[in-house]
């Protein structure tokens, strides 16, 4: 039971990798040149990124789907990686820099889970994930942090 445990914590830690876009130097090389780009293929990219993030998370709730531990292990584990991606500067709460296709898609990914998994929305709010979010928002509509562009 320990090891197979472990095991789906491995699983849970390497798919939300995949999650957040880490991927081999080929694909970063390729990404960072359709980067900024308006052609199809870079709208493409981004819609293959969208529909990993749902495939990976529809895998990982069903590993989780018959242990609430571990349901619990995935969603603090994303929350965890999400807040990471946050940066914090005085009273400013914003989304760290380079870091906006992360944080969009382990937010994707977070509401994946808490719509799937409703026993563990409770989470969210111990973790101040809404706080969190809704200060990035203000930060950013307020006009004094960088334009957003996607």
């Amino acid at each position: 039971k320990k090891c197979l445990d472990l095991m789906t914590d491995q699983v849970i830690s390497g798919a939300l990798r995949i999650i957040e876009g880490r991927r081999t130097e080929v694909d970063k090389t390729q990404a960072s040149l359709m980067e900024g780009s308006n052609d199809v293929a870079t709208r493409s990219a981004i819609v293959e990124d969208e529909n990993a993030v749902l495939v990976v998370c529809l895998f990982l709730l069903d590993l989780c789907k018959d242990s609430p531990s571990q349901r619990s292990t995935l969603i603090l584990e994303t929350l965890k990686r999400l807040k990471s991606n946050i940066a914090v500067n005085g009273k400013r709460t914003m989304v760290a820099e380079g870091k906006e296709r992360v944080v969009a898609s382990l937010c994707h990914a977070a509401v994946v889970f808490l719509r799937a998994l409703p026993r563990t929305r409770s989470i969210a709010l111990e973790e101040g994930l809404v706080g969190c979010i809704m200060s990035c928002l203000r930060s950013a509509t307020k006009g004094g942090g960088e334009p957003m562009t996607s």
